[in-house]
């Protein structure tokens, strides 16, 4: 049936390393901008590229393994925790570098590249769909169940090659969200 698209408990490809902006398909869109505004070429601006801490890797941490014990992470003393380079980090967009972005609400980013049209529709979903308090630049690994979901439905929703028709087949959408956040899918879907 073509005409059904099913948002279902799959999970998100992706971990430390993808992010709310990057599973939005936008990332490059984020990047591309800094680039036009430094003259560096866009992959400064990804931590899993030319733009990443040397020290960390673009992790933002330090893992001690220990043989006995729990793995020991501190955040890294090069970057404080911030993932970036010294040259990624000295570029600014309107006053905010590329880290700052990436700890910026999905309301706040829209605001700052509202130049952008994909942006500010693919992060106008994020918060329809009741995340609104999550930073873009969270990694994918700390996002709960019911999170990823919301998140899958806002990628397929701001899909700008999707059918504005379709129908679309959930899976258990509420599946451990607050009351709240129910309320707010429920609002969505109304």
């Amino acid at each position: 049936h073509p005409e059904f698209t099913v948002v279902g408990q799959d999970p998100l490809r992706g971990g430390a390393r993808s992010t709310t902006l990057s599973i939005l398909r936008i990332a490059d869109t984020v990047r591309e901008v800094f680039a036009a505004a430094s003259g560096l070429d866009p992959s400064w601006f990804s931590f899993n590229s030319r733009g990443a801490c040397p020290t960390c890797r673009g992790r933002g941490h330090i893992t001690t393994e220990l043989a006995f014990l729990d793995d020991v992470s501190l955040p890294c003393d090069a970057c404080g925790g911030l993932r970036f380079n010294p040259t990624a980090l000295g570029v600014q967009v309107d006053g905010s570098s590329i880290a700052d972005v990436l700890a910026s609400t999905p309301a706040e980013v829209s605001a700052l590249f509202s130049g952008h049209p994909d942006v500010v529709d693919a992060l106008d979903w994020v918060q329809r769909t009741g995340l609104s308090y999550i930073p873009v630049g969270r990694s994918l690994d700390t996002l709960s169940g019911g999170e990823k979901q919301r998140l899958l439905l806002a990628r397929h929703l701001s899909d700008p090659q999707r059918d504005r028709a379709d129908r679309i087949i959930l899976d258990e959408p509420t599946s451990g969200l607050h009351p709240t956040d129910v309320d707010t899918i429920n609002a969505l879907f109304d």
